[in-house]
């Protein structure tokens, strides 16, 4: 869902699509980034609108669960835009994310959205990101080791999957 808001010019096609193309019974739509083609508070809260548009029209809808993308960050994040909007979105947040990153429990499965904190292409991820993340993951699976941890970074780790591949330029 790349772009949300910049693709959806009109919103007509996202709004007929949230409406028939989730089941009832999705614990969630998760976007992995780019919600905001330039980071703008118009375009969340253009999304926000077509959302809450095919809500009224359709009944229940899942919560929208976000990660931060490049494009998000392209305004610079003021005042905590991402983290304000994602919270805007899934109600079910308990509070407001303090950073760009965050977890939170969905229909009983932990969800970790990682995310760049600079307004570069590539997902710039701190120290402080990265020892919290291991934190995290070393609580969650403790709890039950078993059972999947939905990871979520909008820019592939660098070496991964092509285009993150040295020299190619698209990694975090």
């Amino acid at each position: 869902m790349d772009n949300l808001a910049h693709n959806a010019a009109d919103g007509g096609d996202l709004v007929a699509n949230l409406q028939t193309g989730n089941s009832l019974e999705s614990i969630g739509i998760f976007v992995n980034g780019d919600i905001a083609n330039s980071g703008q508070k118009s375009e969340y809260e253009k999304m926000y609108a077509m959302y809450s548009e095919a809500v009224a029209a359709g009944g229940s809808l899942p919560e929208i669960h976000m990660a931060i993308g490049n494009h998000d960050w392209m305004q610079g994040n003021p005042d905590g835009q991402f983290q304000k909007y994602a919270a805007k979105f899934n109600t079910n947040l308990t509070k407001q994310p303090e950073k760009v990153y965050y977890d939170e429990e969905v229909g009983g499965y932990h969800f970790i959205y990682l995310g760049g904190e600079t307004g570069n292409l590539h997902a710039d991820l701190s120290e402080e990101q990265l020892k919290w993340f291991d934190k995290r993951m070393t609580e969650i699976t403790n709890e039950n080791p078993r059972k999947p941890v939905f990871i979520f970074l909008h820019q592939p780790l660098y070496n991964t999957v092509a285009g993150s591949l040295p020299g190619q330029g698209w990694h975090g």
